[in-house]
C-alpha cells in the first residue's frame, strides 16, 4: 500500500453497497465528486508499511496542514525498521515536501525551509508497547516564535488514565483532555462522547477561573456540543455553572451557531455567537445581549471577529433603557492568536447620549509594562488605552479622559489609572 483516502461522510453513496455492507460488483460506493478529507503516503515493504506524511484538505481542495510521521528517535518512515514503533506526529501549516533534511531548530525536529509552518507536535506512548500499540500521549501547540501557547494531556477509559499507564491498550478512546497554556494553568477541561478510537466527538467543555491568591481553579462555565448527522458540529450551548451543580441549564449564556460553505460543506466558515449578560446569576436580570461573529480562512484558521453589543436596564420590561452599545473588531495571524483588537462604544442616560470610548491593543505597540507589547505573543491583552469624552445634553463635549489598563500574564486587570480633563 503506498496511499489511502479517506473521504466525507457524506461521499458515501448508499445505494452502491449490497445489504450485506459489500460493495455491489463494478461501484467503487463513492458519489460523483466526493470530498477528500485527508490523503495518507506510505513508505515500507509490502506488510511492513509505515505512514510517513498525511494531507488534510480544506475548501476548494487546499491542503490546510501536513502531518509528517516520526518513529522511535525522530526516524522518517523510510528509515524506520519494521518493528520501531510512531514516537510523534508534528503538524505543519499548509502543503509541504516532508522528503527534505530534519534540522534541529530550538530542540525540535523540524523539515529544513518550513520551520516557521509548525502548528503542533503530539507524542505517543510508545516504550513499553508493540509497533500499533502507541497511544496518543499529549500534543503541544506552538505561535509564530515556536513556542508552546499550549499542552494539552490526553485521558482513556471511564478511569481517566494516562496514556503511560500500560492498562490503556490502542484500541481505547480518548475519553478527556486537559489543555494547560503557557503558564501552565489549566482551562478547558474536555470530555469526549465515543467508545471506538477515532470516533471521538467532544460531548462538554468546562472552562475555569485560577485564582492566583489561593491557586484554586474554580468552575466558571460549561459548553454542550451537538452535531449534525454527519459529525459536523451544529450548535454549542455555554452554561454558568459557578456554584451551581455542573450539569445545571439555569443560566443559558452563549449559543453558538456554526456556518459552513454551501459546496464544501466541511469547511467552516463563521460561527456566530448569541450571548446574555444577567446581574450576577439572577436569571430574571439581563443587563446585556450581544453577537459575536468569528469568520475563518481556507485553512480553517479564525482570522476576524467582530462583537456588537448592548447593556440596559430593566430588560424586557416597559421601561427598558439601552445605556451603552460597543463594537470591537478583532484580528488574528496565520496561527489564530490574537495581534489587534479595537472597541467603540456609546453609553447613554435619560436624556439621550452621554459619551463615547474607544479602547485599542495592539500587538506591535510597546505598552507600559517592560519588554511587553500591548498584545503580547501568546494573543495575551497586557494593555489596553481608552479615549473617552462625556457629553452634556446639548451634545457637547464636556470632558475627556484617558485610561490605561495593565494586566498579568493571565489576562486579569492588575492596575487602572485614569487621567481627564474637565470642560
Amino acid at each position: 500500500m503506498r496511499k489511502s483516502v479517506t473521504y466525507s461522510a457524506s461521499s458515501i453513496a448508499e445505494d452502491e453497497y449490497n445489504e450485506d455492507g459489500t460493495l455491489i460488483d463494478g461501484q467503487d460506493g463513492l458519489i460523483d465528486n466526493p470530498i477528500i478529507v485527508s490523503e495518507t503516503f506510505y513508505q515500507g515493504a509490502v506488510g511492513e508499511e509505515k505512514a510517513d506524511y498525511s494531507e488534510y484538505y480544506g475548501i476548494y481542495n487546499t491542503v490546510v496542514s501536513t502531518v509528517a510521521y516520526y518513529y522511535e528517535d525522530n526516524l522518517k518512515a523510510e528509515d524506520a525498521g519494521p518493528t520501531d514503533r510512531l514516537s510523534k506526529t508534528i503538524t505543519y501549516r499548509g502543503e509541504i515536501d516532508t522528503g527534505v533534511e530534519i534540522i534541529i531548530v530550538d530542540g525540535l525536529p523540524l523539515l529544513m525551509g518550513y520551520e516557521d509552518k509548525l502548528l503542533s507536535i503530539a507524542y505517543y506512548d510508545y516504550e513499553q508497547r508493540m509497533k500499533g500499540e502507541e497511544v496518543l500521549n499529549y500534543q503541544d501547540s506552538y505561535n509564530s516564535e515556536r513556542e508552546i501557547v499550549q499542552e494539552t494531556i490526553y485521558y482513556y477509559t471511564q478511569d481517566y488514565l494516562r496514556a503511560t499507564d500500560q492498562s490503556v491498550g490502542a484500541a481505547d478512546a480518548i475519553a478527556k483532555s486537559i489543555t494547560y497554556d503557557n503558564n501552565g494553568i489549566f482551562s478547558p477541561e474536555t470530555y469526549y462522547t465515543g467508545e471506538i478510537k477515532g470516533s471521538e466527538k467532544v460531548n462538554y467543555i468546562y472552562r475555569y477561573f485560577h485564582n492566583q491568591k489561593t491557586s484554586e481553579d474554580i468552575v466558571l462555565t460549561r459548553t454542550d456540543f451537538t452535531y449534525y448527522p454527519d459529525g459536523r458540529v451544529d450548535r454549542t450551548f455555554t452554561y454558568d455553572v459557578r456554584n451551581l451543580p455542573l450539569d445545571d441549564t439555569t443560566l443559558l449564556t452563549q449559543e453558538t451557531i456554526y456556518n459552513y460553505d454551501t459546496e464544501w460543506i466541511y469547511h467552516l466558515d463563521n460561527t456566530q455567537t448569541l450571548g446574555t449578560q444577567y446581574l450576577g446569576q439572577d436569571e430574571s436580570i439581563i443587563i446585556g445581549k450581544y453577537t459575536f461573529i468569528t469568520n475563518y480562512n481556507d485553512y480553517g484558521v479564525q482570522t476576524d471577529s467582530q462583537t456588537q453589543g448592548s447593556f440596559y436596564k430593566y430588560y424586557g420590561l416597559a421601561n427598558e433603557i439601552t445605556t451603552g452599545t460597543y463594537v470591537t473588531d478583532s484580528l488574528y495571524n496565520e496561527f489564530g492568536i490574537l495581534i489587534d483588537t479595537t472597541t467603540v462604544g456609546e453609553s447613554y442616560n435619560t436624556t439621550g447620549l452621554s459619551g463615547r470610548y474607544t479602547t485599542t491593543s495592539n500587538h506591535a505597540i510597546d505598552s507600559s509594562i517592560d519588554g511587553t507589547k500591548q498584545i503580547d505573543k501568546y494573543g495575551v491583552i497586557r494593555e489596553s488605552i481608552t479615549n473617552g469624552s462625556s457629553l452634556n445634553i446639548n451634545g457637547d463635549v464636556v470632558s475627556t479622559y484617558t485610561t490605561v489598563g495593565t494586566f498579568n500574564v493571565y489576562g486579569t486587570l492588575t492596575d487602572q489609572v485614569t487621567d481627564g480633563v474637565g470642560y
